[in-house]
């Protein structure tokens, strides 16, 4: 006679998966303070960038550099390109606009 006991509902239950444990990994930041630029740190480039006052060249020279090879360098990162290139116009005003 079956007793209802632990052992008698392990066929109802479903096997456990590692990914049901272990969160899966983000997704790399390609856009925002990726990892291979510090991070979002005090060792940023980009802030290493600004307090040195190269932070205007820097961004425009980045946007310019990001928009002309968008779709070139790989076709299916010519949106993430177009992005990165806003990125740095969209980072420069905020900069300016704070200093304005």
């Amino acid at each position: 006679m079956n007793s209802g006991g632990v052992n008698d509902r392990r066929s109802e239950l479903s096997p456990m998966r590692a990914e049901d444990i272990i969160p899966a990994p983000a997704p790399a930041e390609t856009i925002n303070h990726p990892a291979h630029y510090g991070g979002d740190t005090v060792y940023e480039t980009i802030k290493i960038i600004r307090a040195q006052g190269w932070l205007k060249e820097f961004c425009l020279g980045n946007a310019l550099k990001y928009m002309t090879r968008a779709g070139k360098k790989e076709k299916v990162k010519e949106l993430e390109d177009l992005k990165k290139a806003r990125w740095y116009l969209d980072y420069l005003i905020k900069d300016m606009e704070a200093g304005a």
